[in-house]
C-alpha cells in the first residue's frame, strides 16, 4: 500500500495523468489523514483532467466524504472549497459536521451546491443546536428560500424551525415566537408523527391556548382505539411546560375549566403517556 502511494505522489508531481480506475483504488486504501492529502490531490488532479466528461461519470466525492466520515477528518472536508459538485458530497460533510458538534461552519455556505431537502434538513437542524435568535432569523429564511424556490420540503426541517421558535420565547423581544412558531407548524402537511403532535400541544401552550393545548391530551387520554392503534405519546418537557402554563399563567382558563381536572389529567399523562 505503501509503494503505490508513492507513485501516486510521483505522477501528481510530474503532472501525468490520473485514470479513474488508479483513483478508485487509491480511495479504498486510504487509512490515515497522510492518505487523505494524496487522495484529495489526486482527485482534484482528476476532475480538472476530466471536466468536460459527460454527465454520469464516477463521482469521486460521496466516497472521499464518507472516508472523511469514518477517520474523523471533518475539518479537511470542509475546507474541500470548489470538491463539492454534487449534493450527496455536501450533504454527507454537513452530516458530519453536525454529529461533531460543529454547527456554525461558515466555509460551508460559500461552496455554491444547490440544496435539496436534506441539505434544509440538516442546515435547520443545525440553527436548532445553535439556539440563538440570529439563527433562527437564518432558520426562516432557509424555509422561505426553499419554498420560493419550489422545494418539497421535508417535515423535519419545518419541526426544527417550530421547536426553535419556541425554545427562543424566552428571550426578550421575542414572545412573538410562539404565533411564529404556529404559523410555520401550520404549514406541515401531515401531523400524526409523534413529534408533531408534541409541538402541537406545546405551540399551542407557549401561545396561550392552554385550554386547546389541554384538550389534545384529554383527546388521548379517552381515546377508545383498538390496541393495536398506537396512542399518543407525549414528552415529560412537554406535559412539564403546558402544566406550568396552565396552573401559572395569570390569562389563562384555568379557573373556568378547573384546576381538579387539569391535574388529574397531568397525573394521568405523567404515569401513562409520558415518553423519556
Amino acid at each position: 500500500m505503501g509503494h503505490y502511494l508513492e507513485v501516486f505522489n510521483r505522477k501528481l508531481k510530474k503532472n501525468e495523468l490520473i485514470l479513474k480506475d488508479e483513483l478508485k483504488l487509491l480511495l479504498h486504501l486510504c487509512q490515515s489523514a497522510e492518505d487523505m492529502v494524496t487522495a484529495s490531490g489526486a482527485i482534484y488532479r482528476y476532475h480538472e483532467e476530466n471536466s468536460n466528461v459527460a454527465f454520469g461519470e464516477f463521482k469521486f466525492g460521496p466516497l472521499f466524504m464518507r472516508l472523511c466520515y469514518e477517520l474523523g477528518l471533518e475539518e479537511m472536508a470542509a475546507d474541500m472549497r470548489g470538491f463539492f459538485s454534487d449534493s450527496t458530497s455536501f450533504n454527507i460533510a454537513i452530516d458530519m459536521l453536525f454529529i461533531k458538534g460543529l454547527y456554525e461552519n461558515r466555509d460551508m455556505k460559500n461552496q455554491g451546491v444547490p440544496f435539496n431537502k436534506d441539505t434544509f434538513t440538516l442546515a435547520t437542524g443545525a440553527c436548532y443546536k445553535l439556539n440563538t435568535p440570529e439563527s433562527y432569523r437564518i432558520c426562516t429564511a432557509l424555509i422561505e428560500e426553499g419554498q420560493t424556490k419550489g422545494h418539497v420540503m421535508h417535515r423535519h426541517a419545518y419541526c426544527f424551525t417550530v421547536a426553535l421558535a419556541l425554545r427562543l420565547v424566552i428571550y426578550p423581544l421575542t414572545f412573538s415566537l410562539s404565533l411564529c412558531a404556529q404559523s410555520v407548524f401550520g404549514q406541515i402537511m401531515s401531523t400524526d408523527s409523534r413529534i408533531c403532535q408534541n409541538l402541537k400541544v406545546l405551540t399551542l401552550a407557549m401561545a396561550g391556548a392552554v385550554k386547546k393545548s389541554l384538550s389534545v391530551f384529554t383527546l388521548a387520554l379517552g381515546s377508545s382505539s383498538p390496541a393495536f392503534i398506537k396512542k399518543p405519546e407525549f414528552t415529560q418537557e412537554v406535559v412539564r411546560k403546558t402544566n406550568y402554563k396552565w396552573m401559572f399563567n395569570p390569562t389563562n382558563e384555568s379557573q373556568k375549566f378547573g384546576h381538579t381536572y387539569s391535574f388529574k389529567v397531568f397525573l394521568y399523562l405523567t404515569i401513562f403517556y409520558i415518553v423519556e
